[in-house]
């Protein structure tokens, strides 16, 4: 009896992660950098305005970064809001050098009180120290 008490919390746990599970769909707009993204998480799923978005993309590391900038443009219905610019050497875990691995990038941005409801798209370009293209990414997210 202990035993299938014990299996049911376990299920009731795997089922609860993936009801829970805040990854979201993505696309790759570049073959061949030095990171090869896995997945994207976005927390919350679908921010208000005045919430703080964190974007989290898991990926393989497959060549040493030295460092550079990660451009991210959001758009809304298909026009350009915003650029930043974010120093890789502070979003991927661990800091530059960036060794080969599984590394994590996370930015966060505040979405604006005056933010219109709807769907944003966004296009994260990841650049090295010369300029040369590590990773790209397009996503979007709803702002309810």
């Amino acid at each position: 009896m202990k035993s299938k008490v014990c299996f049911l919390f376990v299920l009731i746990a795997i089922i609860a992660s993936f009801v829970h599970s805040d990854l979201v769909p993505f696309q790759s707009c570049m073959q061949g950098g030095a990171f090869v993204p896995k997945s994207l998480d976005l927390t919350p799923i679908k921010p208000k305005p005045g919430d703080t978005l964190v974007v989290s993309v898991m990926g393989t590391v497959v060549s040493p970064i030295s460092g550079g900038s990660l451009a991210v443009t959001v758009s809304y219905q298909n026009i350009p809001l915003f650029q930043n610019k974010y120093d890789i050497c502070k979003v991927v875990s661990g800091g530059c050098v960036v060794q080969p691995g599984t590394k994590v990038v996370k930015i966060e941005q505040p979405i604006l009180s005056f933010a219109f409801a709807g769907t944003y798209n966004a296009t994260a370009k990841g650049t090295d120290l010369s300029g040369n293209p590590l990773a790209c990414i397009n996503f979007s997210f709803t702002v309810v």
